[in-house]
C-alpha cells in the first residue's frame, strides 16, 4: 500500500488540484530517520538540487524533473520531497504550506524556505519538540511553514494547559516506576527511563515496553 501511494504521489497531475488553498505534505520518514536506512541523507545533494531546479521560475514541467530526481536516488521516497515542493511552487491559488519531517530533513526545508522567500512568500524552517509544548514526550521534528497571503507563518508554541506532564500520568501508573523498552533482550544501551518524567517517542514497538518492577506490559 505504501509503495502504491508513493508512486501515485510522484505521478499526480497538479492541474487537478489547482483550486487548493493550503498544502500539508510529509514525505515518508524512513529515508531520513536514524531508525531507517538514511538514504535521504546519502542523497541530500539530489534533494537540494531539486529544490534549486524547482525554485527556478523557468523550471521545466514536472515530469522531467520527477524523472531526473528519481533516477539519481537509491530510495524513491527521497524523491517525494521534490513532489511536495513542486506543488508548493506551482499550485496557483495556494495561500499556505506546511511540511514535516524528522530533523535529518531540516537542511532541505531551509533551502525550500529560502526559495519560497525569493518568490515573495513568508517562510521559515525550524524544529519543534513536543516537550516544549507541554506534552509528556520527547519528539523533535523539522517543519517548513510558509504563507503568501500576507500573514506570518507563526506557530503557537504556548504549552498545553492542564494536561498530563509525565508518562505515568498518561498510562495511569502510580509514581515511582521505570519503563523498560527492550525486555532484557539487550543489556544496557539506555533501555530504561523514569516513568515520572516525559516518555521517549512512541512507535509500533512500544507495545513491548514494560514496567520494570513487575513486568506489566503497556
Amino acid at each position: 500500500g505504501h509503495r502504491r501511494l508513493q508512486a501515485d504521489a510522484m505521478h499526480l497531475d497538479w492541474d487537478d488540484h489547482a483550486h487548493a488553498r493550503g498544502l500539508i505534505v510529509s514525505p515518508p520518514c524512513p529515508a531520513w530517520s536514524a531508525a531507517g536506512k538514511r538514504s535521504g541523507l546519502r542523497n541530500i545533494d539530489v534533494a537540494l538540487d531539486a529544490v534549486n531546479t524547482i525554485g527556478d521560475a523557468a523550471a521545466p514541467a514536472w515530469a522531467p524533473v520527477r524523472d531526473a530526481v528519481t533516477a539519481r536516488v537509491d530510495d524513491p521516497r527521497t524523491a517525494l520531497f521534490a513532489a511536495g515542493f513542486w506543488a508548493a511552487t506551482r499550485l496557483p491559488d495556494l495561500d499556505w504550506v506546511a511540511m514535516e519531517q524528522v530533523t535529518g530533513g531540516l537542511a532541505v526545508f531551509e533551502a525550500m524556505a529560502e526559495a519560497l522567500r525569493h518568490r515573495g512568500w513568508s517562510a521559515q524552517a525550524r524544529t519543534i519538540d513536543a516537550l516544549s509544548l507541554g506534552l509528556p514526550a520527547r519528539r523533535t521534528r523539522a517543519f517548513l511553514l510558509a504563507r503568501r497571503d500576507g500573514r506570518a507563518p507563526d506557530v503557537d508554541l504556548s504549552p498545553v494547559e492542564d494536561g498530563p506532564r509525565s508518562f505515568s500520568e498518561v498510562v495511569g501508573w502510580p509514581a515511582g516506576h521505570r519503563v523498560r523498552t527492550r525486555n532484557g533482550r539487550r543489556a544496557g544501551g539506555g533501555n530504561l527511563f523514569d516513568a515520572d518524567g516525559p516518555s521517549w517517542s512512541l512507535t509500533g514497538s512500544t507495545r513491548t515496553w514494560e514496567r520494570d518492577a513487575d513486568k506489566v506490559r503497556l
